[in-house]
């Protein structure tokens, strides 16, 4: 999290290449993983002050939490991005 968003952006996306490759081996794997990680790197995108980059993370987002969540509305990117902060919260109370 406090890392500068040129790092933070290539940790995240070792999680995601690593999550993709776990997705191909095992067809069970389970999609929220992935969206989550697509959420973080839209947040990295959006402080690194690339809006393009992060509504593309966004879109990618949206397409894995579909998979795992039956919602017929579309979530907002503030609505994504609380998922994060929510999860991240839990873990900071550990």
């Amino acid at each position: 999290m406090r890392a500068d968003t040129d790092h933070a952006r290539q940790a995240v996306m070792l999680q995601i290449q690593l999550l993709e490759q776990l997705e191909r081996a095992d067809r069970s794997f389970h999609a929220d993983d992935l969206a989550f990680a697509y959420i973080r790197l839209a947040m990295v995108e959006e402080a690194a002050g690339r809006p393009a980059a992060e509504q593309r993370a966004l879109a990618q987002a949206r397409v894995r939490y579909r998979q795992t969540h039956s919602r017929n509305d579309e979530l907002t990117d503030d609505e994504l991005r609380n998922v994060i902060k929510r999860s991240d919260g839990v873990i900071d109370n550990l």
